[in-house]
């Protein structure tokens, strides 16, 4: 006799019968390349902006991600997830759904740090609707097996202990924020008629206080929330928020280092050294440069030591320590060069 099959093996059909699912997954496609390559991707990743002039920010954030893993990871479970939602709500609740706990789960990410990208708060979210769903209503009983449950709860930790231990940069609070969001609209959803009027109003209050923290109260929460480095790149990323070619450049140079770089060759890292080169030529005249200065040093500083230009990569990481004591990253490298230097001394 055959196995029965996995629940997530019965899945409709992605583009007939999961429509919204199949345009998110085309759009965090084609965003995310243009992320990657665009000439102009700067309306993409989430700033201050998102909560005034361009809120879309709060939803290309979500479409847009760091690498291919990252990428397919993502794509792969919400193609799994998505549907299952599809085949039992309507349509506009789907949407909804999908948009609330994208600017949700992004808000409240972007509140206690520069914020992240991908649909990972999305992904967690329709975890949270099913896993609520699928052990009190019969249309969604049995849809998550204990296997997955287990997957993505297992995972959800270990990428907390991944980012504390330095391994990963994940966007935590976001799969926290998005799992939580997605459990309590599967209890508004799912509710009487007569309570759920209340409910709603209670789960839009919650959005509420997510997007007010990554706005009105974000300055008090960085300063709860994340260490004094991060506040300081951070703060000197805001003192050139009226610099939007400082801001795009610096983004654009982060992008370049993304990739398999342990497989880069000189000219590679040439091409970085010389990217920040430019940059600090334009933005580090100022008579006190803002922190974020500092994060350029750090690359140049890493870029140079790739290249084996050891004394001009201390030097540029002990100059971006003098802008910011702080800076992520930073001490390993000057303490590493500085201990290599002693030992070929004469």
């Amino acid at each position: 006799m055959a196995p029965t099959p996995s629940p997530l093996s019965h899945r409709p059909s992605l583009i007939t019968q999961a429509p919204i699912t199949t345009g998110t997954l085309g759009f965090a496609i084609a965003i995310t390349i243009y992320f990657w390559y665009g000439h102009d991707p700067g309306f993409i990743p989430m700033t201050p902006l998102g909560f005034s002039s361009e809120p879309w920010r709060l939803v290309t954030s979500t479409l847009a991600h760091g690498g291919f893993l990252h990428l397919i990871f993502n794509l792969y479970w919400l193609k799994l997830f998505g549907p299952l939602l599809e085949e039992r709500l309507h349509p506009l609740l789907v949407v909804g759904l999908f948009l609330t706990i994208a600017a949700g789960s992004g808000a409240a990410q972007f509140a206690v740090g520069v914020g992240g990208v991908g649909l990972s708060g999305v992904l967690y979210g329709c975890f949270g609707f099913l896993w609520f769903a699928s052990s009190r209503v019969d249309a969604f009983r049995g849809l998550l097996p204990q296997s997955t449950i287990k997957l993505m709860v297992g995972w959800f930790f270990l990428c907390i202990i991944a980012t504390r231990i330095g391994v990963l940069n994940v966007a935590n609070v976001a799969h926290g924020v998005g799992g939580l969001m997605g459990w309590l609209a599967a209890w508004v959803v799912l509710s009487e008629r007569r309570t759920r009027p209340y409910k709603t109003l209670g789960y839009y209050g919650l959005l509420g206080l997510f997007l007010l923290g990554g706005s009105v109260w974000r300055g008090g929460l960085l300063a709860a929330f994340a260490g004094e480095g991060y506040i300081a790149y951070s703060s000197g990323l805001a003192e050139h928020d009226g610099s939007t070619a400082f801001l795009e450049a610096h983004g654009e140079l982060e992008r370049d280092l993304r990739g398999d770089t342990e497989n880069w060759e000189d000219e590679d890292w040439e091409f970085i050294a010389g990217r920040a080169t430019s940059l600090l030529e334009r933005f580090e005249k100022e008579s006190h440069p803002a922190p974020a200065v500092a994060r350029i040093l750090y690359m140049r500083a890493f870029a140079r030591m790739r290249q084996r230009e050891y004394e001009s990569a201390l030097e540029d990481a002990e100059r971006a320590l003098t802008i910011n004591p702080n800076e992520p990253g930073v001490q390993p490298i000057v303490d590493s060069l500085q201990l290599w230097m002693k030992t070929v001394e004469p």
